[in-house]
C-alpha cells in the first residue's frame, strides 16, 4: 500500500519516519497551515530523503500552476499535490501531480466519477477553513463502489486505531495521514508512526489468513 505521511517541518521527524516504510513525505505550502513551511525550508528538508525512494509531495492550494511549478522545483519536490483539477491539467508533463478533493458526502463521490481518467487522487474531508490536517475522517461508506478507488488515496482522519475500519469497507490505492501521526500540528511522534506501520501489518496479515 502506498503511505503518505504529510505535514512534516522537523528534520529529525523525517530521520524517524525514514526508518519505516514510508511512500511519500509531504511538505505543506499553504500559509494559513500550522505545518506550513516555505521554500527554502521545505528545500532543507527535501535534502535529507535525496537518493530513499520517499516521494517528496508538495502541497499547494493556490491556481497559478507556474508559481506551483517554479515552487516545487526549488524545493526540490518530486510531485505536487493540487486542490483544482484544471491546476493538474495545466501541470501535467512538468511535475507528477496528486489531485486532492474534498469530501462531504455521497454527492462529492457522484461527482467525483468524472474524476481525471489517469493519475492519483487523494480524497479529504471538507472543511471550510483547512485543506488537509482535520484530524477527522470523512464518511467512507461514501466509498463503496467508487470507480476510481485503485488510484485513490484515502486522507482524513487515519490513524492506527482506525485503519483497520478504512480496509474493512474498501482498499483504496493508499493513505495519507498528518494528525494521526502527531503529538501536536507538525510534531511527529515515531511512536505513532510505528504504531501505525504495526497495525498496517497486522491488518494485512488478518487479510491473507483468510
Amino acid at each position: 500500500m502506498f503511505v503518505k505521511l504529510c505535514g512534516f517541518t522537523r528534520e529529525e521527524d523525517l530521520a524517524a519516519a525514514a526508518e519505516f516504510p514510508i511512500s511519500a513525505a509531504g511538505f505543506v505550502f499553504h500559509s494559513a497551515s500550522a505545518r506550513f513551511v516555505g521554500m527554502k525550508r521545505a528545500r532543507a528538508l527535501s535534502g535529507l530523503l535525496e537518493g530513499t525512494g520517499i516521494l517528496r509531495v508538495g502541497v499547494f492550494t493556490g491556481s497559478d500552476a507556474d508559481s506551483i511549478a517554479r515552487t516545487a522545483e526549488g524545493a526540490r519536490m518530486d510531485c505536487a499535490q493540487v486542490y483544482d483539477p484544471l491546476v493538474a491539467q495545466r501541470l501535467d508533463g512538468r511535475i507528477r501531480v496528486i489531485t486532492a478533493y474534498r469530501v462531504s458526502g455521497s454527492e462529492d463521490m457522484e461527482a467525483l466519477s468524472m474524476a481525471p481518467a489517469r493519475g492519483l487522487l487523494l480524497l479529504d474531508r471538507f472543511d471550510a477553513g483547512l485543506y488537509g490536517g482535520t484530524g477527522k475522517p470523512f464518511d467512507w461508506e461514501a466509498l463503496r463502489g467508487f470507480p476510481h478507488i485503485e488510484r485513490a488515496i484515502v486522507a482524513g482522519g487515519i490513524d492506527a486505531a482506525n485503519f483497520g475500519r478504512l480496509l474493512a469497507l474498501i482498499r483504496p490505492y493508499g493513505i495519507d495521514v498528518s494528525s494521526g501521526i502527531e503529538d501536536a500540528p507538525g510534531i511527529k511522534s515515531k511512536e505513532k508512526i510505528m504504531n501505525l506501520f504495526n497495525t498496517l501489518r497486522e491488518v494485512y496479515d488478518e487479510i491473507h489468513a483468510r
